[in-house]
């Protein structure tokens, strides 16, 4: 079953949904800053692949004779999709050198990117949380604070009472949030993050938006609450900071 999605989506339009949503863009398409509240910096460089095809994304400080340079590069690469396996590096050699004259003050974020397209269920003790829940967040769950009234929806996995894992939208249009997730430490290893999710996933689709999780080839972790929170693979990309 599906939920009430007004839109067509592919993989490739899912794509620049997510980066669009993720970040704020300029009038030319070139990525501004972090859409997260707090005017973090948006990558130098994006590029998404998909079985559809791919998009790239440039910061709004590349010089245009750089911009042209990569945009040369990327048309003649091969666009080869393999949702099992990260983006080459190798590549990118050219378009690393371009970004920065020392490649290793770069950061570079390379993972599979997921979606949402059936109802999600809840199971398990769960409930919303709003600004009034703050001092139920404790330990490592503290630094998450003052982000309730800005990161909501916010749901969370309960052990008797006690917050143990939320899932926020971390990064949100109206037609499109994205997760952000963190567990206790105490209670790593129980599978409540992947009820965290599960309730932000379902709060999220009452909204009638896309729900977007992604993560990095290094956290194995992530990518098995995806896949046991029945999330499905759209495309893998990099990121360049």
């Amino acid at each position: 079953m599906h939920y009430a999605l007004d839109r067509v989506v592919n993989p490739l339009d899912l794509m620049r949904l997510y980066i669009e949503t993720a970040n704020r863009l300029d009038d030319l398409g070139r990525l501004l800053e972090t859409n997260d509240g707090l005017q973090s910096p948006a990558p130098r460089f994006f590029y998404g692949s998909t079985s559809l095809g791919y998009c790239w994304y440039f910061g709004h400080r590349i010089e245009q004779t750089i911009a042209e340079r990569l945009t040369a590069l990327l048309e003649n690469e091969n666009h080869a999709y393999d949702p099992n396996k990260p983006i080459s590096l190798d590549c990118y050699e050219e378009l690393l050198n371009c970004l920065s004259s020392d490649a290793s003050q770069l950061r570079i974020e390379t993972g599979p990117f997921y979606w949402y397209p059936n109802v999600t269920e809840v199971s398990g003790s769960t409930e919303l949380l709003d600004k009034a829940d703050q001092h139920r967040l404790v330990e490592e769950l503290e630094s998450w604070r003052d982000a309730l009234g800005f990161y909501c929806p916010t749901a969370a996995s309960l052990d008797c009472q006690e917050v143990a894992a939320i899932c926020s939208s971390v990064r949100k249009r109206p037609v499109a949030h994205i997760a952000g997730c963190e567990t206790s430490v105490r209670f790593r290893g129980q599978g409540h993050a992947k009820k965290a999710v599960a309730r932000w996933v379902n709060a999220v689709q009452a909204l009638n938006a896309v729900p977007f999780y992604n993560t990095s080839w290094a956290n194995t972790a992530s990518q098995k609450v995806a896949i046991a929170t029945n999330a499905a693979q759209f495309a893998v990309g990099i990121a360049i900071y």
